[in-house]
C-alpha cells in the first residue's frame, strides 16, 4: 500500500505515517513551511528532520508546494510568508531541491501539490510531468502564481500544478486520476466528474492519510 499525506506546514504527523511499515511508499504533497500556529523554529526543525528522513529512506517522496516555492522564486510572496527568515528558509529549500519534485506518477495516479489542468499543459506546451519538471528546473518562476488570472486564490484552469483550485481542475484534468493538497478541507474528499477522479488531502485532521494500491484508494485513520 501507498500513502499520501496532505500539506505539512510545520507539523510532524508524517513521522507516525513513516513508522507504519505497511506503506511501501509515502508521498507528501508539499507546503512544508508557513503556519499561523506553528513557530518558525518548530517549522525549521521539522523540515530538517523530514529532509533527513527522505535522504535516508527511499519510501518517502516529497512534492514541492507553493509555500515552498515562494522562497526560491523571485516575486512570489504569498500569505504566511516569513520575511524575517527568508534567507535561511531559501537556503534550506535549495539544498533539498533534488528531493522536492513537481509531481509523481504511480499506480495510475498523479500526485502533486495542486494538480495539472489541460489548459495549463496546452498553454505551456508541456506534454508530460517531465516536461513541467524541466521547465521548472530552468526557471523556478515557471510554476509561480499566474498573474493574468482574475481570481486571487488561483481558481482558474490556467494556473499551474502549485496553484490551481479543485473547482477549476475537476472539469479540466489533464490526468484522469490525481491526488492533491493545497486547498483546505475538513476531511479527505473525493470529487468525480465524467471520468475524472480528484482526491483532496489538505485536512487539519492529522490522523488522516489517503491510501491506495493500483487504481483503488481509500481514506485511512492513523
Amino acid at each position: 500500500m501507498k500513502a499520501v499525506i496532505g500539506d505539512i506546514h510545520g507539523r510532524d504527523f508524517w513521522k507516525k505515517v513513516l513508522e507504519n511499515k505497511e506503506f511501501t511508499d509515502i508521498y507528501c504533497v508539499g507546503d512544508y513551511w508557513d503556519s499561523y500556529d506553528v513557530p518558525y523554529e518548530v517549522q525549521k526543525i521539522n523540515f530538517i528532520e523530514l529532509i533527513q528522513a527522505a535522504w535516508n529512506n527511499s519510501r518517502l517522496h516529497l512534492c514541492l508546494g507553493n509555500h515552498d516555492l515562494h522562497y526560491i522564486a523571485y516575486g512570489e510572496e504569498y500569505s504566511g510568508y516569513q520575511w524575517r527568515y527568508h534567507n535561511t528558509i531559501k537556503e534550506r529549500i535549495l539544498t533539498a531541491l533534488p528531493l522536492l519534485r513537481v509531481a509523481y506518477a504511480v499506480d495510475g495516479w498523479v500526485i502533486s501539490h495542486a494538480g495539472f489542468s489541460k489548459t495549463f499543459m496546452r498553454e505551456t506546451g508541456c506534454v508530460t510531468i517531465e516536461d513541467v519538471q524541466k521547465r521548472f528546473d530552468q526557471n523556478f518562476g515557471f510554476l509561480g502564481f499566474n498573474k493574468i488570472c482574475a481570481d486571487p486564490y488561483g481558481d482558474d484552469p490556467r494556473q499551474g500544478p502549485l496553484w490551481i483550485r479543485p473547482k477549476s481542475l475537476i472539469s479540466d484534468m489533464y490526468f484522469k486520476q490525481q491526488i492533491v493538497g493545497h486547498t483546505p478541507i475538513e476531511e479527505i474528499s473525493i470529487a468525480e466528474e465524467n471520468e475524472n477522479t480528484l482526491i483532496m488531502t489538505n485536512t487539519d485532521d492529522e490522523g488522516q492519510v489517503f491510501v491506495f494500491e493500483n487504481f483503488k484508494g481509500a481514506t485511512q485513520k492513523m
